[in-house]
């Protein structure tokens, strides 16, 4: 009913062709991510969002391709909202 993706991207090929409403979709993702670009989750969400998909990229400064606390607990209380 809901993703939550950490420090990741929707490859381009992947990327929504038509206008369809998605379950809900929170990305979290650091802006200093050398492994995965911060660019390229950005692009996954902007695609998403552009054909009705209903997504939201959390940005966290200057975190590199880790999960943080703070990403940690954002990470808990969406999958609480999302349970309750």
């Amino acid at each position: 009913a809901a993703a939550f993706p950490l420090s990741g991207m929707l490859p381009a090929m992947l990327y929504p062709t038509s206008d369809r409403p998605s379950a809900p979709i929170v990305a979290f993702h650091g802006d200093a991510d050398a492994i995965v670009p911060y660019a390229g989750a950005e692009a996954s969400v902007a695609a998403i969002v552009a054909h009705r998909g209903r997504a939201e990229l959390l940005r966290y400064p200057g975190v590199g391709h880790q999960i943080t606390p703070e990403m940690a607990e954002a990470l808990e209380a969406r999958l609480a909202g999302a349970i309750a």
